[in-house]
């Protein structure tokens, strides 16, 4: 059994020293001087964008950190932290957001929970704890929905990240034995029992991605057996392999956007030249994002098609921006005035982007713990001026096999109609070339490119023409 004091048992974001503000300071200053001019945000522009972060959140916030998210098979929002109340609900730790309350998971649990997944239509929580439901529970548990299940023996130690990778639900964090396993720190559940992952890795694991057909991991670790892995290794399906040089110190956050995995955390070097807080692995060197972050990165989340990083900073690239903050591909920008303390977690839901810390303000604005960030403006209706750009309500919506798109143009030109799924990403064209001025109709048959059947859920139709852009929602639901 792996033994620790308080402080090893705290979550990821607290194991490294804070930035003092002359810290902050000094390093912005060698910033400059390094040639990353910084941007100045204008008072007007942030105030406008204060105004997409959602009101409210003072009273449908928790009582304590937020330090985890995901979505259940009815698309409610679940989150998970060191709360024991959500808005008005008593909640062990973890609860369910509808869009305008929340309620518990049963009895939830009895300790923090660090990490979420859906797996097999349930939910599993992963963090520090010994009981979920009332019942023995050694830090991962399931929920089906009206009860709490161990899986197996659990862990004897803390688990910091899940992801779900082929068939299997793959547990990650501080421990040396999973159920009858013994297994370094990373551990695998098919359902009925648990296996290791190779050597598994040397030290704590704080994050998990699937990019491409490889699964990832990030931590504390540099080694798997003899071999070296700088803080963030692939899995080949035999054993660990490094990413080049790696990195010079603890990642904590995995992203998949393209053809890039994206690492966040508390470097200043990734394959041996300077990248601050987040770097860019293409699948054979590493690179630089913008001008990186002065602070860490502690997690990421594609929302609109553009990387979104939460942390805890005060610039990125040189542009001030307060624990938040959105890569566009080719620069860094704030989101209004951010939030007033650490950013643990961010998950895309339906057309927003949830936000999960330690925070108790969000633009400006009272939010205990969670905030919403509606920065996908999806059209109310009609344009006032007749003959104006337009992309009417999908009809029907929801829908099963078919979804008719409605557009007008005021002139012709150029247009590209798409179809995205919540995280961004580009699922089908339905139309792209030049069209003739006035009304057109298209119609997704719920495919994607492929071909292939897009699940139940929330997607969003974009229309892209030279006199501007507009977004409607669609609901697919199962057939």
């Amino acid at each position: 059994m792996i033994r620790r004091s308080s402080s090893d048992r705290a979550p990821r974001s607290h194991r490294f020293p804070r930035l003092s503000v002359s810290s902050r300071a000094a390093l912005a200053v060698a910033v400059c001087l390094c040639g990353a001019a910084p941007l100045l945000t204008s008072a007007a522009a942030l105030a406008a964008e204060n105004d997409l972060w959602a009101a409210g959140f003072d009273t449908l916030g928790t009582d304590a950190t937020v330090r985890a998210f995901t979505q259940d098979s009815q698309g409610y929002l679940i989150a998970g932290g060191d709360f024991t109340m959500a808005g008005t609900a008593a909640a062990g730790h973890v609860a369910s957001f509808d869009g305008s309350a929340w309620s518990p998971l049963g009895a939830g649990v009895d300790g923090p929970v660090y990490a979420l997944a859906k797996y097999r239509n349930e939910i599993v929580a992963g963090g520090y704890f010994t009981t979920a439901g009332g019942a023995p529970a050694a830090s991962i548990a399931r929920w089906d929905g009206s009860a709490w299940h161990p899986l197996g023996g659990g862990v004897n130690g803390v688990v910091f990240a899940l992801a779900v990778y082929d068939t299997f639900l793959v547990a990650a964090g501080s421990f040396n034995q999973a159920g009858a396993a013994s297994a370094v720190n990373v551990a695998r559940w098919d359902g009925a029992s648990w296996t290791a992952l190779g050597s598994g890795l040397g030290s704590d694991v704080y994050a998990l991605t699937v990019h491409g057909d490889s699964l990832y991991a990030g931590g504390a670790f540099t080694q798997s057996g003899a071999t070296s892995v700088k803080y963030v290794a692939r899995w080949t399906g035999t054993a660990w392999a490094p990413l080049g040089a790696g990195l010079n110190y603890h990642s904590y956050a995995l992203a998949s956007l393209g053809p890039n995995l994206y690492v966040g955390g508390y470097f200043t070097t990734a394959g041996g030249a300077t990248a601050r807080g987040i770097a860019r692995w293409n699948g054979s060197a590493w690179s630089a994002v913008g001008g990186g972050t002065v602070g860490f990165v502690s997690c990421l989340e594609v929302y609109d098609g553009a990387l979104h990083v939460g942390g805890e900073f005060e610039d990125v690239g040189g542009v001030p921006a307060r624990n938040i903050a959105r890569w566009t591909g080719a620069a860094w920008d704030a989101l209004g005035d951010g939030v007033d303390f650490d950013v643990f977690a961010l998950r895309t839901h339906v057309a927003s982007l949830f936000v999960g810390g330690a925070f108790t303000t969000a633009g400006l604005k009272p939010s205990q713990y969670v905030g919403r960030w509606d920065g996908i403006v999806v059209d109310a209706g009609e344009p006032a001026a007749p003959g104006g750009l337009a992309l009417a309500a999908a009809g029907p919506n929801p829908f099963t096999r078919q979804a008719r798109l409605t557009y007008a143009l005021p002139q012709a030109g150029r247009v590209r109609l798409a179809v995205h799924d919540v995280r961004g990403r580009r699922l089908v064209v339905l139309a792209d070339g030049f069209v003739a001025a006035g009304r057109h109709v298209a119609a997704w048959d719920g495919r994607d490119a492929q071909g292939a059947d897009a699940p139940a859920g929330v997607y969003f139709a974009r229309l892209e023409t030279e006199q501007g852009t507009r977004t409607r929602p669609l609901v697919r639901i199962a057939r």
